[in-house]
């Protein structure tokens, strides 16, 4: 009797209360991948100069010095620009392999236990 009341809480449980568990895992899962990336914040912030290095521009009495600070601005915000993209790309490439592997983890648990069940009636000779 003890063991048919465990056989059926624990089928109550990993159909019914471990699949909202593993939901949850997997949505901290995947907001702690977005944020590590600071995906937000990056696109936000994708045209601004790397690392906040900026010239003064223009000075009218030295229009030398004026391009020279329009292209070390320049290039700074294309420096930025790349970094960021890169940052980007890479943040997203892993929250879309971290959402392939936890849809293969959410398939295995409901097809694990019939899997095992299948291989205790192979095993056990019945069928040979």
């Amino acid at each position: 009797m003890g063991t048919l009341l465990f056989l059926t809480d624990y089928v109550i449980w990993h159909y019914g209360r471990a699949p909202q568990d593993l939901l949850g895992i997997a949505r901290n899962l995947l907001w702690s991948c977005w944020h590590f990336f600071s995906i937000p914040d990056l696109a936000r912030t994708l045209f601004a100069p790397f690392a906040r290095i900026r010239q003064t521009y223009f000075n009218i009495n030295n229009l030398e010095e004026s391009f020279q600070n329009l292209t070390a601005n320049t290039v700074s915000r294309v420096v930025g620009l790349v970094l960021r993209t890169i940052v980007i790309v890479a943040g997203l490439v892993c929250e879309v392999i971290l959402a392939g592997i936890l849809v293969i983890v959410w398939t295995a648990w409901f097809l694990l236990p019939a899997i095992i069940v299948l291989f205790l009636i192979l095993g056990s000779g019945i069928f040979a």
